[in-house]
């Protein structure tokens, strides 16, 4: 088993950031937790955050993944990915002003449910193929919903 040690300088900089972290994280994790509690003073505000961090946060994921997965299962070089996407950003814009319009007419409750059928049809689709037709056509598709 192979062990590491830290160099002086490298040993004085963790210890700086423990001692950061022990003299500011208790009072950074009362704020957020008082910001919540505050919350309650707004309908709606709490669920709608609550909601934005989980969206956001697997939207994120997927979009850091996307070129790895790109690179690493597809085998995409750059200049492919670079196209790839350019096209699944077109996608968004389409998503963006396809959605604006179908929330206006359909609600938007009813447009969210089928943003988040659309990312799982893509996902899905990706997961259980390596066809390049598929990818692309699954790039799109999450633009378009990233659009939205």
């Amino acid at each position: 088993m192979k062990r590491f040690v830290l160099s002086p300088a490298a040993t004085a900089d963790v210890e700086q950031i423990e001692a950061f972290l022990d003299e500011h994280a208790s009072h950074a994790t009362d704020a957020v937790l008082e910001g919540l509690r505050d919350t309650k003073r707004y309908p709606g505000v709490r669920r709608f955050l609550i909601a934005n961090y989980l969206f956001v946060d697997a939207i994120s994921t997927v979009i850091i993944f996307m070129a790895v997965y790109a690179q690493e299962v597809m085998g995409m070089p750059d200049s492919a990915k670079i196209t790839f996407f350019i096209v699944a950003t077109s996608g968004a814009v389409i998503g963006s002003l396809l959605t604006g319009r179908l929330s206006d007419s359909k609600g938007p409750k009813r447009v969210l449910a089928w943003i988040l059928a659309g990312w799982a049809i893509a996902l899905g689709a990706v997961v259980v193929t390596s066809s390049p037709i598929v990818f692309w056509s699954a790039g799109v598709l999450v633009g378009i919903c990233l659009g939205g």
